[in-house]
């Protein structure tokens, strides 16, 4: 199928391609923040995080997420706690 000037195959390589460097450029942020920094939404984009952003991901603070079952848990291959926005608000 062909959009304008561009195969639907060359909009979803443009787009994955935009998809990789929004997380190379998110890891870039983490790797060269002074300040600590926090995560969030954990539950749906945790996992492609941890494969995209690598050892970056695991120099984060803490994940924030809203789901009180999730306080206390560790995101799967990394090594950095769950926490609600409240326990960070209290410290």
């Amino acid at each position: 199928m062909v959009i304008g000037e561009f195969s639907k195959s060359d909009i979803m390589g443009k787009r994955i391609s935009m998809f990789r460097g929004y997380y190379d450029y998110s890891g870039h942020l983490i790797d060269s923040s002074d300040e600590p920094v926090f995560g969030f939404g954990v539950a749906q984009m945790g996992p492609a995080l941890t494969s995209h952003i690598g050892d970056s991901f695991s120099k984060l603070e803490a994940l924030l997420n809203k789901e009180p079952g999730s306080q206390g848990r560790y995101l799967p291959c990394v090594d950095v706690p769950i926490i609600r926005l409240r326990t960070l608000m209290r410290q």
